[in-house]
């Protein structure tokens, strides 16, 4: 089983570019941004930081209500800042996670890294200081001159409300529809595991239901909001349990959330 190695925040920082170029952060990266908040089925906020500077440069307005400190406390606030919310345990293998993301960007040919999906799991502090389980995904990556990773905009998802059987964490799913695990192992080595997928399609009407459940709105309330009948909502429903193979809405929703199936 191939194993990656933990890593120290002072290893993680000669990831540091040296590039000059003046970017508008808000433009580069805000129609990813408006798609998040058109797909997105949990709460999420989000946080742009600079490799150039290790910094925060921007971050969402709601940030104040999923973590301790608000949004001017986190402006140009340094990288330690942002990794030292996850809990101690959980720091310096998210810290080799985002390390190794970084190489397998860069170990893929363009087509490959827009058509997979790199999703981080680890505790993080939220506002009330109470840790909490969060995927982390960073949709878009600003390239410079030097072909090096300039910035990166880092979208957190807020799992609390959502039952896991278990989380890896790191795991990288790929266009021909695999998925590669990384668990926490032994001795501060973390374990590699590979298996097949199989991502059901979901249609278009399925996926508006989903979203409507993530809301939190009732059976009848979907039915009133996308006028079909109630019968019909339930029927949607029991199809989309059957082809994520879960039980309840909350299984369903988290199903939805780890495979992207939202974006599919």
């Amino acid at each position: 089983m191939d194993k990656l190695n933990t890593i120290t925040s002072n290893k993680f920082l000669k990831l540091k570019t040296n590039s000059t170029e003046n970017i508008d952060y808000l433009g580069l990266y805000s129609n990813t941004i408006e798609n998040i908040r058109r797909f997105a089925i949990s709460p999420f906020f989000w946080i742009i930081i600079s490799n150039r500077e290790q910094k925060t440069q921007l971050v969402s307005d709601n940030i104040g209500d999923f973590t301790p400190f608000p949004k001017s406390d986190w402006i140009s606030s340094e990288f330690d800042f942002f990794i030292n919310l996850f809990h101690p345990e959980d720091r310096s293998f998210l810290l080799a996670a985002f390390e190794f993301a970084v190489d397998k960007y860069f170990g893929i040919d363009e087509d490959t890294r827009n058509a997979t999906t790199v999703n981080i799991y680890g505790r993080m502090l939220n506002k009330d200081n109470d840790y909490r389980w969060i995927l982390l995904q960073s949709p878009q990556l600003c390239i410079n001159q030097y072909d090096q990773i300039d910035s990166t905009l880092n979208v957190i998802f807020d799992l609390q409300n959502f039952k896991f059987e278990q989380l890896p964490l790191i795991s990288i799913i790929t266009p021909d529809i695999k998925e590669t695990q990384y668990y926490k192992g032994k001795n501060n080595s973390i374990e590699k595991n590979e298996m097949e997928l199989e991502v059901p399609y979901i249609t278009k009407r399925e996926k508006e239901i989903l979203r409507l459940i993530s809301q939190g709105f009732t059976t009848p309330e979907i039915a009133k909001k996308l006028f079909i009948s109630y019968s019909t909502v339930e029927n949607h429903k029991s199809n989309l349990r059957k082809k994520t193979g879960t039980k309840t809405s909350s299984a369903l929703i988290a199903f939805v959330i780890r495979y992207n199936l939202l974006l599919i």
